[in-house]
């Protein structure tokens, strides 16, 4: 008896997720660079065996593509994620920019053409604080460029070796949220009273104990500051 063999219909391939989304998922800093990843499932019939995908992307002028994965051989119905690393460059004007993305079925030659939307905004910077030591409660006066408004986190993080290996540090802390800054240049937040620590694998909040402290300033969109030292 000879079986006959399942037929092959191709099929455009589904669109999973593509990463980022929106302009609200991500901000890039000029200068940064960051990643783009789009999944998709192989609608292929069980016939066809594993058929090959690539990745295509066409980016603003003076921006660069560093390359990733951009082609994939899978099977019907699996699920197959490509990626690319874009560099944007350091005189990137503000603003929002479109970065189109082609997913194509080399078989057939079928494409289907994405767009995604990406927003250029300034760094966060901290040019100064005052004082750059103090006890619990001590107001910290943080100056520098480009602070949100309205919304900002500040992270009040302490820096510990592993029990396992001293070269890597894992950071315990304080997050304070929601602090505006008026003119965009000032913020001030108070040395926390208590943070989150790890003690014998376990979480706990303890006062905040003497040591040196990395300040960061969190800003929407995950922008985030190079850190500044404070000693309690």
């Amino acid at each position: 008896v000879e079986l006959e063999q399942p037929l092959c219909s191709s099929a455009l391939p589904s669109i999973i997720s593509i990463s980022p989304g929106s302009v609200y998922s991500l901000a890039v800093v000029p200068g940064n660079k960051f990643r783009i990843y789009l999944q998709f499932r192989d609608r292929d019939s069980d016939g066809c065996g594993k058929s090959d995908f690539s990745l295509d992307v066409i980016l603003p002028s003076g921006w660069d593509n560093l390359g990733g994965q951009n082609s994939i051989s899978i099977s019907p119905n699996s699920v197959g994620t490509l990626y690319s690393e874009v560099s944007v460059p350091n005189d990137a004007y503000l603003g929002d920019y479109t970065i189109q993305v082609t997913l194509t079925h080399l078989s057939d030659g079928e494409k289907i053409i994405s767009n995604i939307p990406i927003r250029i905004v300034p760094p966060l910077i901290i040019t100064s604080i005052n004082p750059s030591s103090g006890k619990i409660g001590t107001e910290i006066t943080i100056i520098g460029s480009w602070f949100d408004d309205t919304k900002n986190d500040v992270m009040f993080l302490l820096p510990v070796p592993s029990y396992n290996d001293p070269n890597t540090y894992y950071n315990y802390g304080a997050f304070i949220v929601g602090i505006s800054s008026p003119d965009g240049k000032t913020l001030k937040v108070n040395v926390p009273r208590k943070i989150i620590f790890e003690n014998n694998d376990r979480l706990s909040i303890i006062e905040t104990p003497p040591g040196v402290y990395n300040i960061y300033i969190r800003r929407l969109n995950n922008v985030i500051s190079k850190r500044v030292t404070f000693t309690v």
